[in-house]
Protein backbone atom coordinates (compact mmCIF):
# COMPACT_ATOMS: atom_id res chain seq x y z
CA UNK A 1 0.00 0.00 0.00
CA UNK A 2 1.73 3.50 -1.36
CA UNK A 3 2.82 5.55 1.80
CA UNK A 4 0.10 8.47 0.74
CA UNK A 5 -2.78 5.77 1.13
CA UNK A 6 -2.15 4.83 4.26
CA UNK A 7 -1.47 8.35 5.65
CA UNK A 8 -5.04 9.22 4.22
CA UNK A 9 -6.50 6.15 5.08
CA UNK A 10 -4.71 6.85 8.92
CA UNK A 11 -6.01 10.57 8.95
CA UNK A 12 -9.58 9.77 8.43
CA UNK A 13 -9.74 7.06 10.81
CA UNK A 14 -8.17 9.59 13.34
CA UNK A 15 -10.78 12.19 12.36
CA UNK A 16 -13.44 9.71 12.57
CA UNK A 17 -12.54 9.10 16.00
CA UNK A 18 -12.38 12.66 17.06
CA UNK A 19 -15.67 13.32 16.12
CA UNK A 20 -17.26 10.75 17.43
CA UNK A 21 -15.23 11.74 20.53
CA UNK A 22 -16.40 15.06 20.25
CA UNK A 23 -20.06 14.44 19.68
CA UNK A 24 -20.51 11.87 22.44
CA UNK A 25 -19.09 14.59 24.59
CA UNK A 26 -21.78 17.15 23.21
CA UNK A 27 -24.80 15.06 23.33
CA UNK A 28 -23.26 14.14 27.02
CA UNK A 29 -23.08 18.01 27.61
CA UNK A 30 -26.39 18.55 26.63
CA UNK A 31 -28.45 15.34 27.78
CA UNK A 32 -26.73 16.17 31.76
CA UNK A 33 -27.94 19.88 31.23
CA UNK A 34 -31.88 18.93 29.86
CA UNK A 35 -31.58 16.44 33.23
CA UNK A 36 -30.65 19.17 35.83
CA UNK A 37 -33.19 21.63 34.22
CA UNK A 38 -35.76 19.03 34.60
CA UNK A 39 -34.96 17.76 38.19
CA UNK A 40 -37.12 20.15 39.71
CA UNK A 41 -39.87 19.49 38.22
CA UNK A 42 -40.18 15.73 38.52
CA UNK A 43 -41.75 15.78 41.79
CA UNK A 44 -44.63 16.69 40.09
CA UNK A 45 -45.14 13.88 37.91
CA UNK A 46 -44.08 11.33 40.68
CA UNK A 47 -42.31 10.61 43.85
CA UNK A 48 -39.81 8.01 41.77
CA UNK A 49 -37.94 8.30 38.96
CA UNK A 50 -35.11 5.79 37.29
CA UNK A 51 -33.00 7.31 34.54
CA UNK A 52 -31.27 5.32 31.65
CA UNK A 53 -29.34 6.55 29.16
CA UNK A 54 -29.56 4.53 25.64
CA UNK A 55 -25.88 5.63 23.92
CA UNK A 56 -25.13 8.91 24.40
CA UNK A 57 -27.92 9.92 21.87
CA UNK A 58 -30.99 9.57 24.42
CA UNK A 59 -31.65 9.58 27.93
CA UNK A 60 -34.84 8.02 29.25
CA UNK A 61 -36.64 8.79 32.71
CA UNK A 62 -39.73 6.53 33.71
CA UNK A 63 -41.68 7.60 36.18
CA UNK A 64 -43.91 3.90 36.85
CA UNK A 65 -46.22 5.11 39.52
CA UNK A 66 -46.88 8.60 38.37
CA UNK A 67 -49.54 11.07 40.06
CA UNK A 68 -52.54 12.24 38.68
CA UNK A 69 -53.50 12.49 35.95
CA UNK A 70 -51.14 9.77 34.61
CA UNK A 71 -51.05 6.15 35.40
CA UNK A 72 -47.34 6.19 34.14
CA UNK A 73 -45.19 8.64 31.70
CA UNK A 74 -41.81 8.95 30.30
CA UNK A 75 -39.51 11.47 29.33
CA UNK A 76 -36.80 11.11 27.05
CA UNK A 77 -34.53 13.29 25.77
CA UNK A 78 -33.25 12.69 22.20
CA UNK A 79 -30.25 14.25 20.83
CA UNK A 80 -29.29 14.60 17.32
CA UNK A 81 -26.72 11.65 16.23
CA UNK A 82 -23.59 13.97 16.85
CA UNK A 83 -21.26 10.83 17.53
CA UNK A 84 -22.05 9.65 14.16
CA UNK A 85 -21.74 12.73 11.77
CA UNK A 86 -22.56 11.20 8.32
CA UNK A 87 -26.07 10.26 10.61
CA UNK A 88 -26.07 13.96 12.05
CA UNK A 89 -25.93 15.29 8.42
CA UNK A 90 -28.57 13.54 7.13
CA UNK A 91 -30.76 13.97 9.72
CA UNK A 92 -30.60 17.52 10.50
CA UNK A 93 -31.00 17.38 6.66
CA UNK A 94 -34.59 15.38 7.33
CA UNK A 95 -35.69 17.81 10.47
CA UNK A 96 -34.04 15.81 13.42
CA UNK A 97 -33.23 18.10 16.22
CA UNK A 98 -32.32 17.61 19.57
CA UNK A 99 -35.74 16.46 21.09
CA UNK A 100 -37.79 16.27 24.73
CA UNK A 101 -40.32 13.76 24.48
CA UNK A 102 -43.12 13.23 27.21
CA UNK A 103 -45.56 10.08 26.61
CA UNK A 104 -47.40 7.99 28.59
CA UNK A 105 -50.77 6.76 29.98
CA UNK A 106 -53.24 8.69 31.53
CA UNK A 107 -55.88 6.98 34.98
CA UNK A 108 -59.02 7.63 33.11
CA UNK A 109 -59.31 7.02 29.46
CA UNK A 110 -59.28 11.09 27.43
CA UNK A 111 -62.69 12.19 26.50
CA UNK A 112 -61.44 13.58 23.18
CA UNK A 113 -58.64 12.41 20.92
CA UNK A 114 -56.79 14.73 18.83
CA UNK A 115 -53.24 15.31 17.05
CA UNK A 116 -50.82 18.23 16.20
CA UNK A 117 -48.34 17.25 13.97
CA UNK A 118 -45.58 19.12 12.62
CA UNK A 119 -44.29 16.76 9.72
CA UNK A 120 -40.82 19.41 9.29
CA UNK A 121 -39.39 17.43 12.30
CA UNK A 122 -38.54 14.26 12.62
CA UNK A 123 -41.02 12.43 15.31
CA UNK A 124 -43.89 14.43 14.22
CA UNK A 125 -43.17 13.06 10.37
CA UNK A 126 -43.44 9.62 12.41
CA UNK A 127 -46.38 10.31 14.08
CA UNK A 128 -48.08 11.49 11.12
CA UNK A 129 -47.61 7.43 9.76
CA UNK A 130 -49.34 6.83 12.93
CA UNK A 131 -52.53 8.68 11.96
CA UNK A 132 -55.44 7.59 9.14
CA UNK A 133 -56.24 10.91 8.35
CA UNK A 134 -59.28 10.21 6.33
CA UNK A 135 -60.76 8.92 9.50
CA UNK A 136 -60.36 11.97 11.47
CA UNK A 137 -61.73 15.80 11.40
CA UNK A 138 -59.51 18.20 10.34
CA UNK A 139 -59.09 21.11 13.14
CA UNK A 140 -58.18 24.73 11.54
CA UNK A 141 -55.22 26.58 13.90
CA UNK A 142 -56.23 30.42 13.83
CA UNK A 143 -53.03 32.30 12.94
CA UNK A 144 -53.66 34.53 16.16
CA UNK A 145 -53.69 31.49 18.50
CA UNK A 146 -49.83 30.54 18.35
CA UNK A 147 -46.42 32.10 17.58
CA UNK A 148 -46.35 28.62 14.93
CA UNK A 149 -47.03 29.03 11.52
CA UNK A 150 -50.67 26.82 11.38
CA UNK A 151 -50.10 25.50 7.64
CA UNK A 152 -46.94 23.92 8.97
CA UNK A 153 -49.33 21.47 10.86
CA UNK A 154 -51.86 18.39 10.35
CA UNK A 155 -54.42 19.64 13.05
CA UNK A 156 -56.75 16.25 13.18
CA UNK A 157 -59.59 15.68 16.11
CA UNK A 158 -61.83 12.88 16.86
CA UNK A 159 -65.04 14.15 18.98
CA UNK A 160 -67.57 17.09 19.57
CA UNK A 161 -65.37 19.10 21.59
CA UNK A 162 -61.69 17.93 20.16
CA UNK A 163 -61.38 20.84 18.14
CA UNK A 164 -61.82 23.45 20.83
CA UNK A 165 -59.60 21.16 23.11
CA UNK A 166 -56.95 21.03 20.28
CA UNK A 167 -56.79 24.82 19.83
CA UNK A 168 -56.60 25.49 23.34
CA UNK A 169 -53.30 23.02 24.28
CA UNK A 170 -52.11 23.68 20.49
CA UNK A 171 -51.91 27.93 21.32
CA UNK A 172 -50.79 26.68 25.37
CA UNK A 173 -47.73 24.95 24.03
CA UNK A 174 -46.58 26.89 21.26
CA UNK A 175 -47.05 29.86 23.52
CA UNK A 176 -44.71 28.32 25.42
CA UNK A 177 -42.13 26.60 23.13
CA UNK A 178 -42.67 27.01 19.47
CA UNK A 179 -40.83 24.40 18.39
CA UNK A 180 -43.71 21.74 18.88
CA UNK A 181 -43.57 18.51 16.91
CA UNK A 182 -46.31 16.67 18.20
CA UNK A 183 -49.18 16.73 20.32
CA UNK A 184 -51.17 13.01 20.87
CA UNK A 185 -54.31 12.36 22.86
CA UNK A 186 -55.73 9.12 21.83
CA UNK A 187 -57.81 5.90 23.64
CA UNK A 188 -56.49 2.90 22.19
CA UNK A 189 -52.20 3.74 21.54
CA UNK A 190 -49.56 2.53 22.68
CA UNK A 191 -49.53 5.98 24.47
CA UNK A 192 -52.65 7.72 25.36
CA UNK A 193 -50.78 10.67 25.97
CA UNK A 194 -47.99 12.48 23.89
CA UNK A 195 -46.08 15.95 23.82
CA UNK A 196 -42.84 16.21 21.83
CA UNK A 197 -41.37 19.40 21.12
CA UNK A 198 -37.96 20.30 20.07
CA UNK A 199 -35.53 21.00 23.31
CA UNK A 200 -36.07 24.71 24.81
CA UNK A 201 -33.33 27.36 25.70
CA UNK A 202 -33.08 26.04 28.75
CA UNK A 203 -32.52 29.06 30.60
CA UNK A 204 -35.61 30.83 28.70
CA UNK A 205 -38.31 28.19 29.60
CA UNK A 206 -39.16 27.41 33.22
CA UNK A 207 -39.09 23.46 33.74
CA UNK A 208 -42.02 23.91 36.23
CA UNK A 209 -44.49 25.53 33.41
CA UNK A 210 -43.94 22.91 30.93
CA UNK A 211 -44.27 20.21 33.64
CA UNK A 212 -47.29 22.07 34.53
CA UNK A 213 -48.58 22.52 30.96
CA UNK A 214 -47.95 18.28 30.32
CA UNK A 215 -50.41 17.67 33.50
CA UNK A 216 -53.09 20.33 32.50
CA UNK A 217 -53.41 18.76 29.65
CA UNK A 218 -53.49 15.16 30.78
CA UNK A 219 -56.45 16.31 33.55
CA UNK A 220 -58.32 18.02 30.68
CA UNK A 221 -58.11 15.06 28.49
CA UNK A 222 -59.81 12.75 31.36
CA UNK A 223 -62.06 15.07 32.80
Amino acid sequence: MPDWLTFALGAIALSWVACFAAGSVWNLKRGNDALRWLRGALPALGSRTTMQWLGTSIVKLTIAQAKEPFRDIEILVAMEPRDVPLLWVYGHMHGRRDTLIFRGNLRRPPTVEVEAINPALWTGREGLGEVDLQAWSPVAIAAGESAATPPSYVTVAHGDSGPDQLRAWFARSTQLVPGLARLSVRRSATYQFQWHSTLPKLAAVSADDLVGLVRQIGQQAGA
